[in-house]
């Protein structure tokens, strides 16, 4: 019996493609201060704080960027740490991170809420 009529031969290419660079995110902010007299305030002892958007980018041109603190959020006084994590869908994964440090604000804080309390006890 003649085998060769049964058999179509075929070539199968498996191809595997690497990617182990990290993505990477430009335009990050750097370490920021912030002073309690000229910055915009959503809540009583909070600042808040808008940064130009950074880009995140990788060589397989697909990436994802999650952040724990979103430019315009309000930050609280003391030192907050920004952190910005980017992965791709190769599992390759770059964190980095900035600080926003709000100084000043209790002091106005104290005196807002003193003179808020001496109004409401002045007008009963």
């Amino acid at each position: 019996m003649d085998l060769q009529n049964y058999f179509t031969p075929y070539v199968i290419v498996i191809v595997a493609f690497t990617d182990n660079q990290l993505p990477k995110i430009s335009n990050l902010p750097q370490d920021t201060v912030l002073k309690s007299a000229s910055c915009e305030s959503q809540f009583i002892g909070t600042c808040i704080y808008n940064w130009q958007d950074t880009m995140p980018f990788d060589n397989s041109g697909f990436v994802t960027l999650t952040s724990n603190y979103q430019s315009g959020d309000s930050f609280p006084v003391g030192v907050t740490t920004v952190t910005l994590d980017v992965f791709d869908p190769y599992n390759n994964r770059d964190v980095v991170a900035f600080k926003v440090n709000v100084t000043g604000v209790f002091a106005y804080t104290f005196c807002y809420v003193f003179f808020q309390l001496l109004e409401e006890v002045l007008e009963n």
